[in-house]
């Protein structure tokens, strides 16, 4: 007979304990989802309050980039040694003289110029697997006398030059 009220007593402490042990969590589970915003906080956020205005306007640095060669000087006339304005400078795949037909043109009017024959031409669009680059230059168009000079200047990779003279001569 003893032990039949001893049972009872032991399953109503169980029943006491898992009780305490759902309160426990739940008071746990309260907290936790009271202070979520403490625990995890939000990343900061770049969007304005309501009612501000736009969103703010976020600049990314412009990077510049690099040039591949950039050569500079003036184009003049070989034999009266006239500046030549509006004179174009192209670059082209490099080759001796004997094979010059084969060249390829690589940046047309990478420059133009000015009235006292002055120009700087930069060529940033070549790949570098084309290197070493053929200047010529060349007149294009119009009531003038088109020249067209394929000159031996040979231009290297990483090539920054600013004296530059390229004779030209007129071609009947």
């Amino acid at each position: 007979m003893l032990s039949r009220p001893l049972a009872r007593s032991q399953s109503g402490n169980t029943v006491q304990v898992v009780v305490a042990i759902i309160g426990v969590v739940g008071a746990l589970g309260a907290a936790v989802i009271a202070n979520w915003d403490k625990i995890f906080p939000k990343p900061p956020s770049i969007e304005p309050p309501a009612g501000v205005g736009a969103k703010p306007e976020v600049k990314t640095p412009i990077v510049p980039k690099t040039e591949a060669c950039s050569i500079a000087g003036r184009v003049f006339d070989r034999d009266t040694h006239v500046p030549l304005a509006g004179v174009f400078i192209d670059f082209y795949t490099y080759r001796d003289a004997s094979r010059i037909k084969e060249s390829r043109l690589l940046q047309a009017a990478a420059a133009i110029t000015g009235p006292d024959g002055t120009f700087k031409a930069v060529c940033r669009s070549i790949p570098e697997s084309e290197f070493p680059l053929r200047v010529a230059v060349g007149r294009r168009g119009g009531s003038q006398q088109p020249i067209t000079i394929y000159m031996p200047l040979k231009v290297e990779l990483h090539d920054t030059r600013t004296d530059v003279n390229l004779p030209a001569y007129f071609v009947q």
